[in-house]
């Protein structure tokens, strides 16, 4: 029940921090409410677009490792319950990608 690879050539390993991707993240969430300079900039609403799709696309690594571990252990109440929350962030994950008319497909 592993993911080792997200398709041929990318791996699911992180070579960074992703508590700093979070941060940055953060950070960039924080300057849109403020600024409306910022919020008119088609490029910063696509690397807070790109960056936060990372974000919650890392997290769900997180969600089915804890989902694995609880199906393993037999743990079905919690592996519901965290199955309801990883569905819930590829709705979120969706969404967020859905905000930028190039990744949209079909148009």
């Amino acid at each position: 029940m592993e993911i080792p690879r997200v398709s041929c050539c990318d791996e699911t390993d992180l070579f960074y921090d992703p508590q700093v991707l979070l941060n940055v993240w953060s950070s960039l969430i924080h300057n849109t409410s403020s600024s409306d300079f910022l919020n008119s900039k088609e490029t910063f609403l696509h690397d807070v677009a790109d960056i936060g799709t990372q974000v919650l696309s890392n997290l769900a690594l997180d969600l089915h490792a804890t989902a694995v571990a609880q199906y393993t252990a037999k743990n079905l109440s919690g592996f519901r319950n965290t199955a309801t929350k990883f569905l819930s962030l590829i709705s979120d994950v969706d969404a967020l990608a859905a905000s930028e008319q190039e990744r949209l497909i079909g148009t």
